[in-house]
């Protein structure tokens, strides 16, 4: 029996270590949400000042070109874009009720 409870707590020990390792290349520095794709990094938020419309922008921090789309509540997604190693882009929600959500790959 105190063999079955040292696998146990090894496996969720590992199982703990690898979900914060895996969450270690996700980086937030000035935006309200970290990106979900994991070597994206959102760089700069806020509100377009005619409308109050917000927008994100993403960074690729990945070793070569990804192709992610930007997901908003109460709004629809971005297109489905491709960014380049190091470059950012800014992604505008379609309305003034649009929050954004989260970044995925597509």
């Amino acid at each position: 029996m105190k063999t079955s409870r040292s696998k146990t707590t090894r496996w969720v020990t590992s199982a703990v270590a690898a979900l914060t390792l895996g969450m270690g290349g996700v980086a937030l520095t000035a935006a309200p949400a970290a990106a979900s794709t994991p070597c994206t990094v959102l760089t700069a938020s806020g509100y377009y000042p005619n409308g109050g419309v917000s927008w994100v922008e993403v960074n690729n921090r990945c070793s070569g070109p990804i192709r992610v789309r930007v997901l908003w509540d109460w709004g629809h997604d971005s297109s489905c874009t491709t960014l380049q190693f190091g470059e950012t882009r800014r992604f505008g929600a379609d309305n003034s009720f649009a929050s954004y959500d989260d970044v995925v790959y597509c």
